[in-house]
């Protein structure tokens, strides 16, 4: 139930940490996942762990370092503290974090990945972390820990890189990466039907440089479609998404707002099901209601847009095909209008689902090939 993962992709340093905390408890509530929706206590069956909330695992400790944690979150919650008190995160350095690591009961049921800013350089670390084979050589660095991890190991190998717009300069080829890398493990989860005690992840942050400092990636909206070939070569994309959800910060809370949407009554219009905000904490606080009394949540058409298509062929056969864009200076092809009434609803281009069909069916012909 749980994936962190470190690389250094063409120079660039990034840290990406799933959400979901599970424990041995009896499940007693009702959860509310982005990816999944709602889970009653009767779905979850009785087993070692259940979802118990959400909670980052990514934590941004100062502009100088920021660290991604697994395993138990008690001596999570004691490493970090430890790092605090101890004045660590100020002008952190290898030795110093190692030393604290060290000295931590119960070290070997906590998994860290971290950057850190060593002087001029950025310096990936990891404590009781597992190597990924480099995908291309682009990689200088790549580590993982976690529940998800043979997962990943097993989705490297099919994704390709991704072809973009226009040329990207090493931080946008390090971020854009991640948000590949979690777009294919959220699509494995939403497609696979696992049961919930299987589930890891159901979110990411993302960690990247920002000038001398480090900081996290927000104002990233995913948008789910479904693709289908009712028949041999007959490609259709049902005409609006069905899962929606954008990731937005508070202060240094970490806002998902999900929405999920199906067919109206009148046909190729969609409804709004839901839409709802998930409040996830860090793990060294927790959320008093009055801070957030002036929050207004995130809208959906926001800078970064990564659009998602799960297909299905003519034999059954599952796949994935995705597009990132950013569109602060230019118009995205999928526009929310009064997204914040009840007369909610999008603005679709139909060229754009055109032009993803015609990708997909070749995505879908090569893989079956």
């Amino acid at each position: 139930m749980t994936l962190i993962t470190g690389f250094f992709r063409d120079g660039c340093p990034i840290l990406m940490g799933d959400l979901l905390v599970s424990d041995n408890a009896t499940a007693d509530k009702e959860f509310l996942f982005p990816t999944v929706g709602r889970v009653s206590k009767k779905d979850i069956s009785k087993g070692e762990y259940s979802p118990s909330h959400l909670c980052q695992k990514a934590i941004q400790l100062s502009p100088k370092l920021a660290i991604c944690w697994a395993n138990k979150k008690i001596y999570a919650s004691s490493f970090i503290k430890e790092i605090i008190r101890s004045n660590a995160h100020i002008d952190p350095s290898y030795d110093l974090l190692m030393q604290i690591y060290s000295d931590l009961c119960g070290q070997n049921d906590l998994s860290i990945i971290g950057i850190l800013r060593n002087g001029t350089e950025m310096q990936l670390f990891d404590f009781e972390s597992w190597p990924v084979d480099f995908p291309d050589p682009g990689f200088q660095y790549f580590k993982a820990a976690g529940s998800g991890y043979a997962t990943l190991l097993e989705s490297i190998p099919q994704m390709g890189r991704w072809a973009p717009s226009r040329n990207l300069n090493k931080l946008e080829i390090g971020i854009s990466t991640a948000i590949q890398f979690s777009t294919a493990l959220l699509s494995y989860e939403i497609i696979s039907q696992l049961p919930i005690e299987s589930l890891f992840g159901v979110g990411y942050e993302i960690v990247h440089p920002l000038g001398a400092n480090l900081s996290k990636f927000s104002d990233l909206t995913y948008v789910f479609w479904t693709a289908l070939e009712d028949q041999p070569q007959k490609w259709m994309i049902i005409p609006f998404p069905f899962l929606i959800f954008n990731y937005s910060y508070f202060r240094d809370l970490f806002i998902i707002r999900s929405a999920r949407a199906s067919q109206a009554k009148t046909p190729g219009v969609c409804k709004i099901d839901s839409d709802e905000l998930h409040l996830i904490n860090p793990i060294y606080r927790k959320i008093n209601p009055n801070e957030i009394k002036d929050y207004s949540p995130n809208s959906f058409n926001s800078r970064y847009i990564c659009n998602v298509f799960l297909w299905q062929n003519f034999k059954k056969a599952d796949g994935m095909f995705a597009t990132l864009g950013q569109y602060n200076k230019i118009s995205s092809p999928i526009v929310w209008t009064n997204e914040f009434t009840k007369n909610e609803g999008i603005d679709v281009n139909l060229n754009f689902l055109k032009d993803s069909i015609a990708k997909i069916a070749m995505q879908a012909n090569v893989e079956e090939l």
